[in-house]
């Protein structure tokens, strides 16, 4: 496997349709992004709920990522979207930060230090990354907006309805055009301008959801299944005034961000607007109602009317032989 990361440039190549500067590595593993800390511990948070087991090991391993989200949240870091340039205060990665330390409570115990820093957090996003209208800010004390904003109603996060939808409308308002929404405007250390991203448009169907909106959320969520190529599958990107896919394809994250809107919108539809509120965990906890054992297979009947098999078929299953 390649180890060597360091990012060059390759002169004399185009690029597909003229998309130079082609480059070799990534200079995005020696970036800090705050944003993964939280995703570590939410993910981690629903594996349990869904029934995972964390033992000793892997509690210390998350008492560890807790412990950089505690150490290292009011530093300035480089974001989700891994953007070129100085570090920058993201109001999204503070966010990501009181996520992990909130998660780290509810899997490891309750920690005074940890709920001084999300006090601290809560406090600095209040004072230093909202906007005078009262939007959330892409970062302290600067004038942008990042779509990344979309997805903080369902992070469990203190947000009162009023910044929630300011927020949503200064996107639609400044990122939106058509269906498809932009990650952000502004430079980033990157020449030429970019595509919708289409991970932004389905995280709108989410944040329509959380302010009851429903019949928006469908619609947009119809009109952007109907958007996918022929065998389903969706770009990274997208140009709204064309509908042409640019970027990664396929992109994982898009298709990520796919699902996550239809299981909002079935539970908004069966449960109504509260059955979104906190985290992922919390939600998979009204979805689902077993994961495990006989209970799990009397859900899954409940939900399906279907009996099928218990055990899976031999065609199914890739027999020893054919694997070696």
């Amino acid at each position: 496997a390649e180890t060597d990361l360091a990012e060059r440039e390759i002169d004399g190549i185009e690029g597909y349709r003229g998309s130079a500067p082609v480059r070799t590595g990534n200079g995005a593993f020696c970036q800090t992004q705050l944003d993964v800390y939280g995703a570590v511990l939410d993910w981690a948070l629903l594996y349990r709920e869904l029934g995972g087991r964390i033992g000793r090991k892997q509690a210390g391993m998350l008492r560890t990522v807790a412990d950089g989200a505690l150490r290292r949240w009011c530093e300035p870091e480089h974001g989700i979207w891994e953007m070129r340039g100085p570090r920058r205060h993201h109001v999204h990665g503070k966010i990501m930060s009181w996520v992990a330390l909130d998660r780290a409570g509810r899997l490891l115990g309750a920690d005074p230090a940890l709920e001084a820093a999300k006090r601290a957090i809560a406090t600095a996003v209040g004072e230093q990354g909202r906007s005078p209208e009262g939007w959330l800010r892409q970062a302290f004390g600067e004038d942008g907006i990042d779509a990344s904003a979309l997805t903080v109603p369902l992070l469990g996060y203190p947000l009162d309805r009023r910044v929630v939808e300011a927020t949503v409308a200064a996107v639609e308002r400044r990122l939106r055009r058509g269906d498809y929404v932009y990650r952000y405007h502004g430079p980033d250390g990157l020449p030429g301008d970019e595509g919708a991203f289409l991970i932004c448009s389905f995280w709108l169907v989410d944040a329509l959801l959380s302010l009851d909106r429903p019949q928006e959320a469908r619609k947009l969520f119809e009109r952007l299944l109907a958007c996918a190529n022929d065998v389903g599958l969706y770009a990274e990107e997208i140009d709204p005034a064309s509908g042409e896919f640019l970027g990664n394809f396929p992109q994982a994250f898009t298709h990520l961000a796919l699902v996550g809107a239809a299981f909002h919108l079935d539970l908004y539809e069966r449960k109504g607007a509260r059955a979104l509120a906190g985290c992922h965990a919390d939600r998979a906890r009204r979805h689902i109602r077993a994961t495990l054992g006989w209970r799990a297979l009397w859900a899954f009947f409940r939900a399906t009317g279907r009996a099928g098999r218990l055990l899976p078929s031999w065609r199914s299953v890739l027999r020893r032989g054919l694997c070696r």
